[in-house]
């Protein structure tokens, strides 16, 4: 594991830990709705 892993702010991602497959699929599309919203492209892959 690297420092960077260790000393990243964990306390901002405590709230994702465990996310099902599921969970994380539908949060992976709600920052895009955005830019899609406003005409931009968005691509997800």
């Amino acid at each position: 594991m690297s420092l960077y892993s260790l000393r990243l702010l964990p306390q901002l991602f405590e709230v994702y830990k465990p996310t099902p497959y599921e969970g994380a699929r539908e949060m992976k599309v709600e920052p895009a709705m955005g830019p899609r919203e406003e005409g931009y492209g968005v691509w997800q892959g």
